[in-house]
């Protein structure tokens, strides 16, 4: 199996791993899994090109490890980091929407998983995980807003 498959495979079992780790309040493991799985959403794609192993089949499963990831982070950090709820419950709602429902008409529309790999979605990913990084460690709320709001 390809590198870039690899860690495509690795953010989609991290992406689940999460929720788990919520459950048993694990803030820890829930941010490392995070962690992990943005390098590896952010490393996956040139690796394949540099390597020449890019394919539709990598393409279409890294849209599915994209989809895991962006549904199911934002409600395991939301339940892992309870002290973190008041305020951002609408974020988080507004967050997994966003990615959730996009994919879903497009399934519905499309009959497979569509891809949405634009430079404003990568833009707002990019922004969101900063936001969450400043949500955490510095207890920073209005960027997390204006990064959903950009979502």
């Amino acid at each position: 199996m390809p590198a870039a498959d690899l860690l495509t495979l690795s953010r989609a079992v991290a992406a689940v791993l999460m929720m788990p780790a919520a459950l048993f309040r694990s803030s820890t493991a829930v941010l490392w899994l995070l962690a992990w799985s943005l390098i590896s959403d952010a490393l996956d794609g040139p690796i394949a090109r540099a390597r020449g192993t890019a394919s539709t089949r990598g393409a279409q499963r890294d849209s599915l490890a994209d989809c895991l990831l962006y549904s199911i982070a934002p409600i395991a950090g939301w339940y892992a980091l309870p002290h973190l709820r008041a305020g951002t419950t609408v974020d988080v709602i507004a967050m997994v929407a966003a990615y959730v429902l996009p994919i879903s008409y497009g399934f519905v529309k499309f009959r497979r998983l569509t891809s949405y790999h634009t430079v404003a979605a990568r833009a707002a990913t990019c922004l969101v995980a900063v936001s969450v990084a400043m949500l955490v460690f510095d207890d920073v709320r209005w960027l997390l807003h204006a990064a959903v709001a950009l979502l």
